[in-house]
């Protein structure tokens, strides 16, 4: 069983060579075979692990001088137990957490369920040996953001990645938000910055779709962006902390007021500071279904050069007709 749909990518801090991708989720311990029996205990409980797979040139320095290990018969063989918060335990937040997102941070790894919060703990436990159970913090999405705990489950929404991300942005942990209700014109984005060292979150932008409907890409007798459809799919600037990208696409209605965005067609970059659009591109057309969409921090590991030419493909702004267009941070969209 799993806690994360997908596989964390952790360093121990930022420039630093070992990585270790990371599984977070819970293993099951059958009496008799990993524990005694006890009378009146289920004869098969769950335990929650964290497997994790480093490669060989991964490995920590102290081990180098030591022999080498016969090859393990699985590359996830390298198994912690997770020792996650006890109040969170109680309140029942792990019978539906499933992480969104996975990221790393100045010496910290983190889960993101884009619904209710973030489970974290130190990457260097994750790496150290002499650490067998890992300690696992949480904190709560902000107050306004946290959902149902079962909406997930209910067929009511879009994927959470559809309106919501989670990342690192320069010296920061940014969490932006879509509105899921409203008249699409009145829809929100709101962008978060985490404290880290009290936990709480502050709000640090937040721009309308009727702001944006504003700007020149959007009016006129021949606009370049159409306003009937609506924002989905944020995606967080790793190089540009004011700077953050959306998908503009359709959408329907549910039966409960929730806009399900299905099929994406422009995607385009805001400065959230004072709500105006950088540039923007549609999307080709056999890829205009929902996608799963990454951003990538590998670009924080590479040194500054002023000469090396800026990363990602170019968009095209409402002077590309001119002869230029805007450069983007490396982004990926996987599509289905």
């Amino acid at each position: 069983m799993t806690l994360a749909t997908r596989p964390l990518i952790v360093r121990r801090y930022a420039k630093d060579d070992p990585y270790a991708l990371v599984l977070m989720g819970k293993k099951p311990l059958v009496a008799g075979v990993h524990k005694p029996v006890v009378k009146g205990e289920d004869l098969v409980t769950w335990q929650n692990v964290l497997a994790i797979w480093r490669p060989s040139s991964s490995s920590s320095p102290s081990s180098s001088s030591s022999p080498s290990p016969s090859p393990s018969p699985s590359p996830w063989d390298l198994t912690k137990t997770a020792n996650l918060p006890g109040d969170w335990l109680e309140s029942g937040g792990a019978t539906t957490f499933l992480a969104d997102v996975t990221f790393s941070f100045q010496g910290h790894a983190f889960w993101a369920d884009l619904l209710c919060g973030v489970l974290f703990c130190r990457s260097s436990d994750l790496f150290s040996h002499s650490v067998t159970c890992v300690n696992v913090g949480f904190t709560d999405l902000p107050t306004c953001c946290q959902a149902e705990a079962d909406v997930r489950f209910t067929g009511t929404l879009a994927g959470p990645e559809a309106y919501r991300t989670m990342g690192c942005s320069r010296g920061s942990i940014k969490f932006v938000s879509i509105d899921f209700q409203l008249f699409h014109g009145n829809r929100r984005v709101t962008v978060w910055r985490l404290h880290f060292s009290s936990k709480t979150w502050v709000k640090q932008y937040m721009v309308t779709q009727k702001h944006l409907w504003k700007q020149p890409e959007f009016t006129g007798a021949n606009p370049n962006l159409p306003r009937d459809m609506t924002l989905m799919h944020p995606i967080i600037n790793t190089v540009e902390e004011d700077v953050i990208c959306l998908m503009l696409g359709k959408y329907k209605l549910g039966s409960t007021g929730i806009i399900i965005p299905y099929k994406v067609s422009y995607s385009i970059r805001v400065n959230m500071f004072n709500g105006t659009i950088l540039s923007y591109a549609p999307i080709p057309s056999p890829y205009t279904l929902a996608p799963v969409i990454l951003s990538s921090d590998f670009t924080c590991y590479i040194p500054s050069d002023s000469d090396t030419p800026p990363l990602g493909p170019p968009v095209a702004s409402p002077s590309a007709s001119e002869g230029h267009q805007n450069k983007v941070p490396f982004q990926i969209v996987f599509t289905r």
